[in-house]
């Protein structure tokens, strides 16, 4: 959406496929019993732009993940079936000290959870035939920070 002419609020929404993986080289260590996973997922959101002066301005982001598959970790000799979801937040700032120079920072937290119905052969650890593991997460926090120049 255009900003609003009184604020200069910028509203942004938006639907993105993406993916994530995560790979183990099992090869170099056989005796790793954590699982791969390739996340694949649609991620509908919206970011908020918000000029605080005439060179400042902030921004929030959120997306929930409709995961549409999680790689190795749901096989029945893995974790099996779950129910998994997710989501992405960021926070960030962009600051213009000159007419051509952006200094921009930002922060991104995602998260992705599983929950187990008990299926799969390592929700059982210790093999007496009672569910162990009832969830996993995977989490992700990520820094960015870049000086740009406008021409």
């Amino acid at each position: 959406f255009s900003p609003d002419k009184e604020s200069g609020v910028t509203v942004r929404p938006s639907v993105r496929y993406a993916g994530l993986s995560f790979n183990i080289d099992k090869s170099m260590a056989p005796a790793v019993t954590i699982p791969n996973v390739d996340y694949k997922y649609i991620e509908p959101g919206v970011a908020v732009d918000v000029p605080i002066t005439p060179s400042l301005s902030l921004t929030a982001s959120g997306r929930f993940y409709v995961v549409l598959s999680t790689g190795e970790i749901q096989l029945m000799e893995q974790y099996g079936a779950a129910a998994v979801s997710g989501f992405d937040a960021g926070l960030g700032a962009s600051f213009k000290p000159r007419p051509r120079i952006v200094i921009k920072a930002s922060a991104r937290f995602s998260l992705i959870t599983h929950t187990f119905n008990g299926s799969g052969t390592l929700t059982d650890r210790d093999s007496n035939g009672e569910k162990d593991v009832g969830s996993a997460t995977d989490s992700f926090l990520g820094l960015l920070a870049t000086i740009g120049y406008l021409y």
